[in-house]
C-alpha cells in the first residue's frame, strides 16, 4: 500500500474515532436549564429549543440553583415576596413519639403530633434553687438571692401571711414599677441569673418564697 494513502486512512480513522468519542461525551441525562463549567467558561444548555429541536445533551460538571422568585433556591436574608416558589419542608405525623432513624448517625424526619405541632424535647433543669427572701424595710429593695446561673427562671410567691404587697422587677424596683403580688399570689419570671431579680414590699418585714431553675 502506498505510504501516503495509508497515512490518509489512518488519519481518517483517528478522526472518526475522535468524533464518536465526542458524540458519546455529549450524551447524558436530560436537564432543564443547567450550567456547565469547563475551561473557566460557563454555558447554559437546554434540552429543547423553541423550534422543538433537541440540542446535544452534555455532562453537567456543575449546577448552580437560581435565587429568583420562580427558582427553588433562595438567597440567605432575602426578603419574602408573595408567590415565591421553594421546597417545602415536610413534617411526619406520629402520635406516639418515636425516631424514624434506625441508628445513631442516620438521617431522620421532623415529627409532628396529631395537632400538627412540631415535636421537641423539653429542657429539664438538673437543679432547683429555692428559698425565702424578706424585705426588712418597705421601699428598700433587696435582691432575691445570691448570683446563680439559671436555664429557665424563677417562680416567686408572696407568703400567705403577708398583709401588704410584694413588688418584683429588675434593679431598681419599687411600688410604682414592680410586678405586684398580693399575699399567696405567684408568678414566673424568665431570667438567667437569680441575682438579677429584686423585690420590694409595701409593709416592713414581708417575704416572698421562690423556686428557680
Amino acid at each position: 500500500m502506498n505510504t501516503k494513502i495509508g497515512t490518509i486512512i489512518a488519519l481518517a480513522l483517528t478522526a472518526a474515532v475522535s468524533g464518536c468519542a465526542h458524540k458519546q461525551k455529549q450524551q447524558g441525562p436530560r436537564f432543564g436549564n443547567v450550567t456547565r463549567v469547563e475551561d473557566s467558561t460557563s454555558n447554559t444548555y437546554r434540552t429543547t429549543e423553541a423550534a422543538g429541536v433537541h440540542t446535544p445533551h452534555v455532562i453537567v460538571d456543575d449546577a448552580t440553583p437560581g435565587t429568583g422568585a420562580t427558582d427553588l433556591g433562595k438567597a440567605e436574608d432575602a426578603a419574602h415576596t408573595t408567590a415565591d416558589t421553594g421546597v417545602m419542608v415536610l413534617c411526619r405525623r406520629i402520635d406516639t413519639a418515636a425516631s424514624s432513624a434506625g441508628t445513631s448517625g442516620d438521617y431522620a424526619t421532623f415529627d409532628c403530633d396529631s395537632l400538627g405541632q412540631l415535636r421537641v424535647a423539653p429542657s429539664v433543669p438538673a437543679t432547683m434553687y429555692h428559698g425565702q427572701t424578706t424585705v426588712t424595710t418597705a421601699g428598700t429593695e433587696v435582691t432575691l438571692g445570691a448570683s446563680q446561673a439559671l436555664t429557665q427562671g424563677c417562680w416567686i410567691k408572696a407568703l400567705a401571711a403577708n398583709t401588704g404587697f410584694i413588688y418584683v422587677g429588675l434593679n431598681p424596683v419599687s411600688a410604682s414599677t414592680g410586678y405586684q403580688l398580693d399575699n399567696n399570689e405567684q408568678a414566673f419570671f424568665a431570667i438567667d441569673d437569680r441575682a438579677d431579680i429584686f423585690i420590694d414590699s409595701s409593709v416592713n418585714g414581708e417575704s416572698a418564697s421562690y423556686a428557680c431553675f
